[in-house]
């Protein structure tokens, strides 16, 4: 990672599966400690809400989005750089209610 944020990319995408148990505080405090170098540089980080995210103790959802508050709550997003559009989804359909999947369907 010290060597990414020494490359100065735009932005940096995690395609999900950020930790192992979603819900463990300590994988989380370790992906903290790998991103650190990418956050201290001022590097914008995105990610999808992945698998791992639902599994373990539960409570990923509040440390995906502590990390993340961009996502505003939400597991998809669209981020814009010049004329790049990335379009990140939540395709987890087990895991999540049917209204919480129509909203981002109608999204």
């Amino acid at each position: 990672m010290r060597a990414l944020a020494a490359a100065r990319p735009d932005a940096v995408f995690v395609l999900g599966d950020l930790v192992f148990d979603g819900g463990s505080a300590r994988h989380w405090a370790a992906l903290d400690a790998l991103m650190a170098p990418v956050r201290d540089a001022g590097i914008p980080a995105f990610t999808a809400f992945s698998n791992h995210e639902y599994w373990g103790s539960r409570g990923g959802e509040r440390h995906l989005f502590a990390r993340f508050p961009h996502l505003g709550g939400r597991r998809w997003d669209e981020v814009a750089y010049g004329s790049i559009r990335v379009v990140v989804l939540d395709s987890n359909i087990d895991e999540r209610t049917p209204a919480a999947w129509d909203a981002q369907i109608r999204w």
